[in-house]
């Protein structure tokens, strides 16, 4: 049997669960190292511990040195980039020039050498890097868009920092081989956008639904909580719908929030609902924020919620409320974006992205079994194995 060798390329970790890429790219790479003609390699980076390493990941995450950095069955190998230090996290025009440096050396450094059949790219902010990988590999490149920037913020000409991400954005989804979405909705949306030739197939985001079985309800820290509890899990963006929780936190005291939202400390200064937050907290105190929550306290949290919130205003998919599904709880969710081809009034609530549909979904909130039944059964349909065996018939088809 031939072996087909796969560059995959994301600026972020498989290991940050606090967003829909880190959980794609985590689970799709732990299903793909299973077939037996496919070597994957993953360049990525790790912007929380600021460490980079070598490493062969089958069950578990295994260092080496790199004379022992070789395919291992039902292993994939991972290259966390050296060198990224705090600046890496600044919001900034120069965070890109560097970024694309880092990476690009890490490559020609570990991988110059070596041959791939095809690369395959999550999101466009490594445009830079991968034009230059494809020249030197000569293979085509896969894209997958798990969020655009174009489609999901408001326009700022003005800014150099926006200019150079739209201009990497449109060369990456017009210069690719093919394209992957994550909804049929970001599909259509970005090929009306673009008007991009017929080079786009839709795959999914899925959920571990067998894993999520397993998570037991904690009755002692249930006890902590004496006031219906409100978890939100999502990243720390005005899209998230994070300005309509916090004011759903300041009129509703009579239920308490917890807010799971990983951002990076040198992110702070310049993020204003971290400012707000930090305002919030001196006059209210139903509320709390989980920064750089661990996963198993994460789980442990979203199993005990009586009410899960997502008031998303721009959702590619939301691989989020999957989870909530799969956990049993009852989800209030906008009916907004890839979201509205899974979210229904048959499992779930819909929404307005408003702090009044909010508010009011939360007040009229009555637990309803059927719903939670019919939840469960959504989340078992989107399960990883097939993601992944669909994700490899394009790689198979591309090469």
């Amino acid at each position: 049997m031939s072996t087909n060798k796969i560059l995959m390329l994301m600026n972020g970790s498989p290991f940050d669960s606090n967003g829909g890429l880190g959980v794609h790219t985590h689970y799709l790479c732990d299903e793909i190292r299973k077939f037996k003609d496919i070597e994957l390699t993953l360049i990525c980076a790790d912007y929380y511990t600021q460490e980079g390493g070598l490493y062969l990941m089958g069950d578990k995450k295994k260092r080496v040195q790199p004379e022992d950095w070789k395919h291992e069955p039902n292993h994939y190998r991972l290259l966390e980039v050296y060198n990224t230090n705090q600046l890496l996290t600044r919001v900034g025009f120069l965070q890109k020039m560097i970024t694309d440096d880092i990476f690009l050396e890490n490559a020609l450094a570990f991988l110059g050498q070596e041959r791939f059949d095809l690369i395959h790219l999550h999101d466009t902010n490594l445009w830079g890097v991968v034009k230059h990988l494809k020249a030197l590999y000569k293979c085509s490149v896969l894209l997958s868009c798990h969020l655009n920037l174009f489609l999901s913020h408001e326009r700022i000409p003005e800014d150099p920092f926006y200019l150079y991400d739209i201009q990497q954005e449109g060369s990456a989804l017009y210069a690719c081989n093919k394209l992957l979405t994550v909804s049929e909705y970001y599909k259509r949306a970005i090929q009306d956008e673009y008007w991009l030739e017929d080079k786009t197939e839709v795959v999914p985001n899925g959920v571990d639904y067998e894993f999520l079985e397993t998570i037991q309800f904690d009755e002692e820290l249930k006890k902590k909580y004496d006031k219906p509890l409100v978890v939100f899990v999502g990243r720390m963006v005005p899209t998230k719908g994070v300005w309509q929780i916090l004011e759903a936190i300041k009129q509703m005291q009579d239920h308490h929030f917890v807010l799971i939202s990983a951002l990076s400390p040198t992110l702070e200064p310049c993020n204003p609902l971290a400012d707000e937050i930090k305002k919030m907290k001196e006059r209210y105190t139903n509320f709390e924020w989980h920064n750089f929550c661990p996963q198993e306290d994460k789980w442990k949290l979203m199993r005990i919620a009586d009410i899960a919130i997502m008031p998303s205003l721009h959702e590619p998919f939301g691989i989020t409320a999957l989870e909530w599904m799969g956990l049993g709880v009852s989800l209030i969710v906008s009916g907004t974006g890839g979201l509205k081809e899974f979210c229904n009034d048959d499992n779930s609530t819909l929404i307005e992205p408003t702090s009044e549909s909010l508010i009011k979904a939360i007040k009229n909130h009555k637990a309803d079994i059927e719903k939670l039944r019919n939840a469960k059964e959504t989340a078992k349909r989107y399960s990883w194995q097939e993601i992944a065996r669909k994700t490899r018939d394009i790689y198979l088809s591309m090469i």
